[in-house]
């Protein structure tokens, strides 16, 4: 059956609330005690105005699952307000543990407490007075576009949305990137370029398209396998298409991993169409933990009643 997880987190939000309202309690429905990664209790505390306090219930088996669910239903908790209320949330903290409203004594329990992952990049460049002139620089609008996703990306709270914002900022510079260039057929399972037909002997040469170029620019530039490219633009199509929802191992293992390489290829690319020198900053890209990786793990007991406050504490740190 699982373990049950209770999910807190902070939100910050410019909800429009009756006056008298200070909970909210909603209980799903139909559940049996047998289900899964299901959202079982939510409670949403105004603890001043524009500030809740929400705590979700799921039950799960994994943990570190319970991790990505847990931070995935806080996203969208914060996602779902604003759509329902017509304003701005955001999600300032978020906490995980096994243990209830009131901890049972003698009784151990997990708890895992999340960085802010809005603040967990790397230490910011170092900018030049020189590299202030790229301001001056004249930018078709498609490459200033780039760069508005770029931005967004940095800002964005849930790893699929910073995927897409790198995705749309890479597609926006493909008509830039192929430019009357031309290409050749190439093998889906291998990338191979054939550039004449083994039966005839015509030359298999096309006008290149904006996925073309963004390949070539993956491949030849950046140095991405064919592999690579082919998980990143499956991933693409997935979610810009609504072919499939995006499963914990996506979360987990795909992204994270994806994501620096994508954004590398998106300042690289900026920087080339910008006619900047390869050494003009950023040079060093930045990246920033996960969840999962930047996480405080605790293991404690809850006091009995003949031991006081005191109590048994045993933790590590992860990230």
């Amino acid at each position: 059956m699982g373990e049950v997880w209770s999910v807190q987190c902070k939100i910050r939000a410019d909800l429009q609330l009756p006056e008298e309202v200070t909970e909210i309690e909603l209980v799903s429905e139909g559940l049996a005690a047998a289900d899964t990664t299901e959202v079982r209790r939510v409670v949403l505390r105004v603890k001043e105005p524009g500030e809740y306090e929400a705590r979700l219930e799921l039950r799960t088996e994994d943990e570190r699952e319970a991790q990505d669910l847990g931070r995935h239903w806080a996203y969208d908790l914060a996602a779902t307000l604003s759509f329902l209320g017509s304003c701005r949330a955001r999600v300032s903290g978020v906490s995980i543990t096994t243990a209830p409203p009131k901890p049972l004594g003698g009784v151990t329990y997990k708890s895992m407490i999340a960085a802010d992952e809005t603040a967990a990049f790397a230490p910011p460049q170092l900018i030049l007075p020189h590299h202030l002139g790229f301001l001056l620089k004249r930018r078709p609008e498609r490459l200033r576009r780039a760069l508005g996703w770029l931005h967004k990306s940095r800002l964005a709270e849930d790893i699929v949305d910073e995927f897409v914002s790198l995705v749309v900022a890479f597609e926006s510079m493909s008509g830039l990137l192929k430019k009357g260039r031309t290409r050749f057929w190439r093998c889906d399972s291998c990338g191979e370029e054939v550039r004449e037909c083994p039966k005839c002997g015509a030359s298999t040469e096309s006008r290149m398209s904006g996925a073309d170029a963004l390949q070539e620019f993956a491949v030849r530039v950046m140095g991405w396998s064919h592999r690579d490219w082919k998980r990143v633009w499956d991933l693409r199509s997935k979610l810009l298409h609504g072919q499939a929802d995006v499963s914990p191992k996506d979360r987990r293992e795909l992204l994270p991993s994806l994501i620096p390489s994508l954004e590398g290829a998106v300042v690289t690319a900026i920087k080339m169409l910008s006619g900047l020198e390869p050494a003009h900053a950023p040079r060093r890209l930045r990246t920033r933990p996960w969840f999962s990786d930047a996480v405080l793990h605790v293991d404690w007991t809850a006091p009995s009643d003949d031991q006081g406050a005191q109590r048994q504490d045993s933790g590590s740190t992860h990230g």
